[in-house]
């Protein structure tokens, strides 16, 4: 990353500023996601890997906005939030693990 210019304060939630007092060097791009999707669906499916670990909401599609709010604001504890096509159905756990529905 070359950033030429003096910065402080927060970035994106950030401290940009430190990691140039720090003299850090970071690498950053994207992963090809088609090129690695079947090998990961088949860890999932035979149980290798869980991604609900992740997910903290379902939500459906039509309350796409109100996910990423909440995602954004990092309310609720949210770390992934799952859209459904059709589902009317909020899906949050809370504190003991017990999953919370509501409409």
């Amino acid at each position: 990353v070359s950033v030429p210019g003096v910065y402080s304060g927060f970035i994106h939630g950030f401290l940009f500023g430190d990691a140039f007092d720090k003299g850090l060097t970071f690498k950053m791009g994207q992963t090809h996601v088609q090129r690695y999707l079947p090998e990961l669906l088949e860890h999932i499916e035979t149980g290798r890997l869980s991604p609900e670990v992740i997910i903290s909401h379902r939500m459906s599609l039509e309350q796409a906005a109100e996910g990423y709010k909440i995602f954004d604001k990092k309310e609720e504890n949210c770390r992934k939030v799952i859209l459904t096509p059709g589902d009317h159905k909020v899906a949050i756990p809370n504190s003991d693990g017990a999953v919370i529905v509501g409409t």
